[in-house]
């Protein structure tokens, strides 16, 4: 009698090699994951030890109109309430935020209520397919600061409308200087500034700085100091208001 043909007379003993196969099967796909993640871990720990480093050594350009921290301040300094907001602008949650309360956070400022600080990171180029527009769109941001921080929230409010989504390749440099000269911006140094990248090595430092800081998500809202984690204050239309007259009580 042939081995197939024994086989064929014996379903449970065929069952149990299946079984005992999958079992293998398994043992080694968890073995694989569980070491991705080892070295995932490794990466990212060796990463962030490098980018301290990194930033102690920073001497590139700074840009102008931002505080010793890296944040874009709208408004007077002296305000009595202080609004932190760390976004990336590829972050749709950041566009969500933005677009519930970008009014409010102008109407602050503009009235000396609140000093807005933006802290703009780049932690998200990930999601652009290799093109880096977490980090070109961030460089752009200090650009634009830098020439005129008073056009700054119209600019914001048109990068965050057009923000692409993610997975797809994101904005060309071209595209950021149409938001640029769209909102205020039409000097030809800072399309140049935009194009080379000037603070990429700027960016890289705040962000690392940033995440040195304890944040971990986007956005990160704080209001003297005290983090805003209340959905409705975040993302309902004004939403914000509220946090922001009990702080100036």
């Amino acid at each position: 009698m042939s081995a197939s043909a024994d086989r064929r007379r014996n379903p449970v003993a065929d069952m149990e090699r299946i079984q005992r196969r999958r079992r293998i099967f398994t043992q080694c796909v968890v073995a694989a994951v569980l070491l991705g993640l080892i070295a995932c871990i490794g990466v990212s720990l060796t990463s962030r030890t490098e980018n301290r480093s990194s930033r102690a050594e920073y001497l590139g350009p700074t840009p102008a109109n931002v505080t010793d921290a890296g944040a874009v301040r709208i408004g007077r300094p002296e305000s009595p309430v202080k609004i932190r907001v760390v976004t990336d602008l590829q972050c749709p949650a950041c566009r969500m935020f933005e677009q519930a309360n970008a009014a409010v956070l102008d109407e602050a400022a503009a009235g000396g209520t609140a000093v807005v600080e933006y802290s703009i990171i780049a932690y998200l180029d990930a999601a652009s397919n290799g093109n880096a527009y977490s980090s070109r769109a961030a460089n752009a941001a200090y650009v634009v600061a830098s020439a005129d921080v008073t056009k700054f929230s119209r600019w914001l409010e048109l990068m965050f409308e057009r923000q692409p989504a993610e997975g797809t390749e994101g904005m060309t440099d071209d595209q950021l200087i149409a938001i640029a000269v769209e909102s205020g911006y039409a000097d030809p140094d800072v399309a140049q500034r935009i194009r080379s990248n000037v603070y990429g090595d700027y960016v890289k430092s705040v962000t690392q700085r940033v995440l040195d800081d304890g944040v971990n998500a986007t956005p990160t809202v704080t209001v003297d100091g005290k983090q805003i984690q209340d959905a409705r204050s975040l993302m309902s239309p004004n939403g914000m208001r509220a946090a922001i007259e009990k702080a100036g009580k």
